[in-house]
């Protein structure tokens, strides 16, 4: 599988664009003559010799990589339909003239796949940096050879994950982080579900939090009581001591050792417990090393919410392990 990237001049940006999109026909210029067809010179070629062209035909040749473009190969249309957007097309079928049916410059012809047609800013926050910098004008034609960067473009507006605005040194630093960091801090998760057993978790958690400034009474409860909690600790509003006037949160918190979805709810029915049990609990939290979580999980959770009228959240996956190496890998090493 190859990707091609070609460049149309701005006058045949419409033509080529409405060409993919109504009639499936990916086609491409320097073929401006009724006797440009690149299989017919190529055949020429081999017969009588390059001296054998005209100047016209020379020119067409030109084009001649399009030869090489085979079905399930990729074209990238840079600039089409408008500047600063680019287009992409797979590829159906191998090259055919199209003069007969164009009579015009654009008869370097292929079939594409209309549905696979995508369009899409090139300065996307989403898109990486190298893959946007293959999407400039870099010639008539050129090839990209950052195939995964290119099919995570594909799966990214397969499901509408491209913002359409403007990158920015700021938003490709969380892109680089969304598409190589976060894969291991999951594998962390984990590799802390592995080596901590539920209590060893509890323990671990209670531990960093008693680092953090502002946080005071940390308590474990786990097994003390079937009242729920975990974790209980109180903390600090920073938004009091802005104000000049000090404002104490009792948060409580559920630890979860699982692996991959979390959709039992036995955490929710426990912070449930513990709001009936102790109404000066004004936070809820369940921490886990789950690295997703289910629909229904979500649903309950909100109807928690819903219920009590506190500040009820999940940490997991992800951010769970950002959270443990935020607060705790530089305290214990």
């Amino acid at each position: 599988m190859s990707i091609f990237a070609l460049k149309v001049s701005e006058d045949m940006r419409d033509v080529i664009f409405k060409s993919l999109k109504e009639e499936g026909i990916a086609r491409f210029t320097w073929s401006y003559i009724e006797d440009g067809n690149l299989l017919s010179i190529k055949k020429q070629i081999n017969n009588e010799g390059w001296n054998s062209l005209n100047d016209d035909q020379k020119e067409c040749w030109k084009a001649n990589f399009m030869l090489d473009i085979n079905p399930d190969d990729y074209i990238v249309y840079i600039n089409v339909p408008n500047y600063g957007k680019c287009t992409i097309a797979k590829v159906t079928e191998k090259y055919f003239w199209g003069w007969n049916r164009y009579k015009m410059d654009g008869s370097h012809c292929l079939y594409i796949d209309k549905d696979s047609i995508q369009t899409f800013n090139r300065n996307d926050e989403g898109i990486s940096s190298n893959l946007s910098r293959r999407f400039k004008l870099q010639g008539k034609y050129w090839k990209i050879y950052l195939e995964n960067e290119f099919f995570k473009l594909l799966d990214d507006l397969k499901n509408g994950n491209l913002s359409g605005k403007n990158a920015t040194v700021e938003s490709r630093l969380t892109t680089c982080i969304n598409s190589n960091v976060k894969p291991y801090l999951s594998k962390i998760c984990e590799e802390l579900q592995k080596a901590h057993n539920g209590k060893h978790l509890e323990g671990l958690i209670a531990n960093i939090l008693k680092t953090i400034p502002n946080i005071k009474n940390v308590q474990i409860k786990s097994g003390v009581s079937d009242k729920g909690g975990d974790i209980i600790f109180e903390y600090r509003n920073e938004l009091g001591d802005l104000l000049s006037f000090e404002r104490n949160e009792k948060v409580a918190i559920q630890v979860k050792s699982y692996v991959e979805t979390i959709d039992s709810t036995q955490a929710i029915k426990d912070l449930e417990n513990i709001f009936n049990y102790d109404p000066s609990i004004t936070t809820g939290v369940i921490m886990t090393t789950a690295t997703q979580v289910s629909d229904n999980f979500y649903n309950e959770l909100d109807n928690l919410k819903e219920k009590f009228q506190k500040n009820i959240s999940i940490i997991y996956g992800s951010d769970f392990a950002n959270w443990i190496l935020k607060y705790g890998y530089n305290k214990f090493n």
